[in-house]
């Protein structure tokens, strides 16, 4: 009596989705595909990057419609500029998010 029973598995999950892990650090020279962190004039369309895939680079999003996006990752900063009626699942940003000029655009941060 007196001690906590043991975790429920839904607190293992939550512990785990807690603990930091640092990223890598990014090799010097690499050349990157700017389409990777930069989506334009998408339609009806879902964009997703996983853990792993934005290593603290920032991400740019213009001129999209009716989008998902699923950022699932440490990123540097999101700048959005002329959506309509996105929809944004942000991870962890060490700097800013900006949303200009954007209407009927709903984010999770």
């Amino acid at each position: 009596e007196g001690k906590w029973p043991k975790a429920a598995q839904r607190d293992v999950a939550l512990k785990w989705s807690y603990e930091f892990k640092p990223h890598p650090k990014k090799p010097k020279n690499k050349i990157r595909d700017p389409g990777h962190y930069k989506a334009k004039g998408l339609r009806g369309d879902m964009w997703a990057r996983g853990p792993g895939s934005i290593n603290g680079d920032q991400i740019q999003v213009e001129d999209c419609e009716d989008c998902d996006f699923f950022l699932c990752d440490e990123m540097d900063s999101l700048v959005v500029d002329d959506c309509k009626n996105c929809r944004f699942f942000v991870g962890p940003t060490s700097g800013s998010a900006f949303l200009r000029t954007s209407s009927n655009c709903k984010v999770v941060i």
